[in-house]
């Protein structure tokens, strides 16, 4: 498995390499026909299929044919990098190179910025023909514009003006803001709040206890007061029952007899009433964790005063 994978790279480099030689024999071609555009992008393109010594070389000669002295200079030097460099392009295109460099007063600039390896581009060169920082480029006197960017940074343009013999940029680009991080808490958060249970059976709130409490005052305290009502109606019966059995004629006789009655009536309604409260009160002194809603209303009827009690659990 291992020597078919190496045995297919082989034979893709080796493609690679039949047509970048290629190229360079048609960018030769070109040259001695003295079209060095065309050749120098024959070049150009062997270089990107196979990169090599050899590529390199032959765009430095081109570009210094067109009398591009930066880009053949970087070239050379991208060359004398690779390894088995020709002998004519360490020999005489270095040669031939350096004097024009020196007739042309170019200047050597030093780009030195942080962080290493930040990429840079003069405004004057191809975009693919970027250097990476730290690097030495040759110009030509006057201005020169350039940017430079790294990953994490922010990209920036600037203009060196060369004039003395050296030259040297340094600066270093500026990262990008990072979102701040969360601040610490200084104390933990509030926990939850517990989900509200219901009291137990048999158990009551303080607000539910409340409500039998006042039942138990408001039905003792109207036991006593219809026991204390009836009573004051008994002894009116009672006065009336005399008054009657006093009575010489008839007819008065009727009329006190009928309002005892009536009276009487009275009497054992509130009596019954009062006990009936009275009861209730004894049952919620008895049971007074249970929640209860008592309603007493009282009405006259008949034969007297008549008392609706309702009690609910």
């Amino acid at each position: 498995m291992l020597a078919a994978i190496l045995a297919a790279s082989a034979a893709t480099d080796a493609r690679a390499e039949d047509g970048a030689a290629r190229l360079i024999e048609e960018g030769i071609r070109l040259g001695k026909e003295q079209r060095f555009a065309a050749a120098l992008e024959r070049f150009r393109e062997a270089v990107a299929q196979a990169p090599g010594a050899e590529g390199h070389c032959y765009v430095a000669m081109a570009y210094f044919r067109l009398g591009r002295l930066t880009q053949s200079h970087l070239h050379l030097g991208r060359a004398e990098a690779s390894g088995r460099t020709p002998g004519w392009c360490t020999g005489e295109l270095r040669r031939v190179l350096q004097d024009a460099l020196d007739r042309a007063r170019y200047v050597p600039v030093a780009f030195e910025v942080q962080p290493p390896g930040a990429r840079v581009r003069l405004q004057s060169v191809e975009a693919d023909e970027e250097v990476q920082s730290p690097t030495v480029l040759w110009l030509p006197r006057g201005e020169h514009a350039f940017w430079v960017h790294a990953p994490g940074h922010q990209p920036r343009s600037e203009r060196v003006t060369v004039a003395g013999s050296v030259a040297a940029v340094r600066f270093a680009l500026v990262p990008v803001a990072q979102p701040a991080p969360a601040p610490a808490l200084d104390r933990a958060p509030p926990a939850a709040a517990a989900p509200a249970m219901a009291p137990p059976r048999g158990e009551s709130t303080p607000a539910a206890a409340s409500q039998p409490r006042t039942a138990l005052w408001l039905s003792a305290v109207g036991s006593g007061v219809l026991l204390g009502a009836g009573l004051g109606v008994h002894l009116l019966a009672l006065s009336t029952q005399s008054a009657a059995e006093r009575a010489p004629e008839q007819p008065t006789y009727q009329a006190e007899l009928g309002a005892f009655r009536t009276q009487r009536a009275a009497a054992l309604g509130l009596y019954a009433a009062g006990a009936t409260l009275g009861g209730l009160a004894l049952y919620l002194t008895l049971r007074p964790t249970r929640e209860r809603v008592l309603a007493a209303t009282l009405s006259p009827s008949p034969d007297g005063l008549r008392m609706a009690v309702a009690l609910s659990f």
